[in-house]
């Protein structure tokens, strides 16, 4: 059952917010799409993957990221990580393998997820667009945040791409609700 909106504030996030969105990531995302997609083998490597979110935001002027607070808590409860190329398109690149991976069956396993994801992204998305990487567990905000991705998108009169899994589709039990 979904929450009330007026539970949640959507804002864009800031540096600072960062190392909570990727514990919420890591607490949120099975196994296999922690090690696939954010390169964490074990708790361990969240820094390293805050850390690279943290410069990505300060460094890449189409990064943009958004958070949904609970008003309640004040505990950030989802964020998704955006991608605005308003005069261009995929100025730096596709996803890449995490540089902390050592191992080579570890990085083949990001490799054949990420190849595929990026041709296609490469392939659909010649000029302008905006794209979101987001999931989260049925709390009703996933829903704020690609009200917000569209609106931005229609704002700008660009077409958007949004990346998601199969997870983001089936219903989900949160035990923290």
């Amino acid at each position: 059952m979904c929450a009330d909106a007026s539970s949640f504030v959507l804002s864009r996030a800031k540096v600072e917010d960062i190392p909570e969105v990727v514990e919420l990531q890591y607490d949120a995302f099975p196994d296999f799409a922690r090690r696939a997609f954010m390169g964490c083998y074990s708790r361990d490597d969240i820094a390293k993957v805050a850390a690279y979110y943290m410069e990505e935001m300060r460094t890449d002027p189409s990064d943009i990221w958004i958070k949904v607070n609970d008003v309640e808590s004040g505990k950030i409860v989802a964020a998704s990580n955006w991608k605005l190329y308003s005069t261009s398109a995929l100025p730096h690149g596709t996803d890449k393998v995490p540089t902390w991976i050592e191992d080579e069956e570890a990085k083949e396993l990001t490799r054949t997820i990420l190849e595929p994801m990026n041709e296609l992204r490469l392939k659909e998305n010649v000029g302008p667009f905006i794209r979101n990487a987001a999931e989260y567990r049925r709390r009703g905000v996933a829903s704020m945040m690609m009200q917000w991705g569209c609106d931005l998108a229609d704002l700008l009169s660009l077409p958007g791409w949004i990346e998601a899994s199969p997870e983001g589709d089936q219903p989900h039990q949160n035990p923290a609700v």
